[in-house]
């Protein structure tokens, strides 16, 4: 799955404080809904006493406010130069499942102004939690799963219940004409390269599609849930989370781009099913 030098360390440290305030402002790219509706769910959270809740609940609770919200894809692409884009009007699957996330930890550790949750974003959005260009942003969801689990901002859980996946991604070396900010910078190619590289010798694992309804009952609510296709040179097809019924039945919850809109879906068995390109897939849970 493909998506977009500052060290923010475990992340809850907001990075204007490292760094001018004015500078950190030019850097961001938002509109004045976008902070509106950031802090109306800030006060709704604190009201309800969202933060009292574990972190994957927490995050869905997020994700349920995004329901209905359009899905458009590439909100991240609208520079040459890596900014950080904040956007909760309008969401791609990755998009949806960063900006919940990063809300989640925003209340979850303390830290709920917009600075400190755009510092979230960039930490589970960057490898290593830095911005350094356009290859720094954690394209591949192979390359997102790894990093966050390195730096323990979510857990392994298709280790515990699945078998090795093996990765080979080269997508976007081989097709940088696809990409505005590798054709604007071709020498940012290399750096994709070595990336896909490293990718294609990490130890990831994943469900197969014919066993995930067997295993369902060991998914979490707020799980992040990648769809392994077998396309050639990419990794995942399509992200998302695990929403827990009060029935207690294990959905897909997704911006979906079939419908152009965020959305409660199908049982995830099924949906996987759906398509004879579907894989299986990859779990990590927030921690």
């Amino acid at each position: 799955m493909l998506r977009r030098n500052f060290l923010l360390g475990t992340g809850v440290i907001g990075l204007a404080s490292l760094i001018d305030k004015k500078a950190f402002a030019k850097m961001i790219d938002f509109e004045s809904d976008d902070k509106k509706i950031f802090n109306e769910l800030i006060d709704k959270a604190k009201k309800n006493k969202w933060n009292n809740l574990p972190i994957g609940d927490l995050t869905i609770k997020f994700a349920e406010q995004f329901a209905g919200c359009p899905y458009v894809g590439a909100t991240l692409e609208k520079y040459d130069e890596e900014r950080i884009v904040v956007n909760l009007r309008e969401f791609d699957c990755v998009t949806f499942y960063e900006s919940s996330l990063a809300l989640a930890r925003s209340i979850k550790y303390g830290k709920s102004d917009f600075d400190s949750f755009t510092s979230q974003l960039i930490n589970i959005r960057y490898r290593n939690g830095k911005i350094e260009d356009y290859s720094s942003r954690l394209h591949y969801s192979s390359d997102w799963i790894t990093d966050n689990i390195k730096r323990k901002n979510v857990e392994d859980i298709s280790q515990l219940i699945g078998e090795k996946l093996n990765i080979n991604v080269f997508f976007m070396s081989k097709n940088p004409n696809y990409y505005k900010q590798l054709k604007s910078n071709p020498e940012l190619i290399k750096k994709i390269k070595e990336t896909e590289t490293n990718l294609n010798n990490s130890g990831l694992y994943y469900v197969k599609a014919n066993k995930i309804k067997n295993i369902s009952k060991k998914l979490h609510n707020g799980d992040i849930i990648a769809i392994v296709t077998d396309k050639a040179g990419l990794d995942y097809s399509h992200t998302g989370f695990i929403k827990v019924t009060d029935n207690g039945e294990r959905h897909f919850f997704h911006a979906s781009s079939k419908h152009k809109k965020v959305m409660l879906d199908d049982l995830i068995e099924n949906y996987v099913a759906s398509s004879p390109k579907n894989l299986g897939i990859s779990v990590v849970r927030p921690i």
